[in-house]
């Protein structure tokens, strides 16, 4: 079971950021390897078994080259979070904190962020399938105005 939220910008008003995120356009491949394999062996240690939906350098590659939007949040030079628009689509897509710096505003950042940048870009509607084990995603969408939430099985009609 998972949730497709679509959250209507109209109304939205942008909100003040304070963690440290960035745009990227340019790749630091390594460091993202780095934090995808950090990811994968998370998964892998909570679940016995790594992420299905892993995404790749080279996918990022790509994504950026079709009009996607990266953000990375930092910790000073440490890569604690990401997340994808996926512009074209009107999407959000991949949001990912590391663990130990979960329920501490990142998450919510990176969510804010993104509604920031596609009210900016005159986007109207977006939408986000959350998985429904991920209480924490839930509960910032919960907290937006806006919001339309359904329950379901999303992978495939997303």
């Amino acid at each position: 079971m998972n949730f497709k939220i679509t959250v209507n910008l109209d109304l939205y008003k942008p909100v003040k950021l304070t963690n440290s995120i960035e745009l990227v356009d340019v790749l630091d491949k390594k460091l993202i390897q780095d934090e995808l394999d950090y990811f994968n062996q998370e998964c892998i240690d909570k679940n016995g078994f790594p992420w299905k939906e892993i995404w790749s350098v080279e996918d990022a590659i790509q994504w950026l080259d079709r009009g996607w939007l990266f953000f990375l949040c930092k910790d000073n030079d440490k890569l604690i979070g990401w997340s994808w628009v996926d512009i074209p689509n009107k999407k959000f897509c991949h949001n990912y904190v590391s663990k130990n710096y979960r329920n501490k505003g990142c998450g919510r950042e990176l969510t804010y962020v993104r509604l920031n940048e596609c009210k900016k870009r005159g986007i109207d509607k977006i939408k986000v399938r959350v998985d429904g084990w991920n209480m924490n995603a839930l509960h910032i969408y919960l907290n937006l105005d806006y919001v339309t939430i359904e329950k379901g099985d999303f992978y495939h009609d997303f």
